[in-house]
């Protein structure tokens, strides 16, 4: 009896592309912002465990983790809000006539 020849699957030599808007060769996230979200995720573990907590009403961690973490969000809004084809800018500003 013989037995019927099944094919294997293929082995692709090159890696797959990505096709499609998102093709450019940036990483997903850079290693600044990898840093940061590390840093951020250490100072949130330190604050649920209570590791150092100098002041009872606030979590100097916390307050620390949350400022790292909201510094690049500031910086970008501020950095649009100044430009000067920001629509918030033009409607801030008073006629000159």
């Amino acid at each position: 009896m013989v037995q019927p020849s099944v094919t294997e699957p293929q082995v692709l030599a090159t890696p797959l592309r990505r096709t499609g808007p998102h093709t450019d060769s940036h990483p997903a996230v850079e290693r600044p912002d990898a840093l940061r979200i590390a840093i951020v995720a250490i100072a949130a573990a330190l604050v649920w465990f209570h590791v150092w907590e100098p002041f009872a009403k606030v979590s100097v961690l916390g307050v620390l983790g949350t400022v790292i973490v909201i510094y690049p969000i500031l910086k970008e809004a501020a950095a649009v809000n100044v430009a000067e084809d920001s629509p918030f800018v033009h409607q801030c500003r008073p006629d000159s006539g």
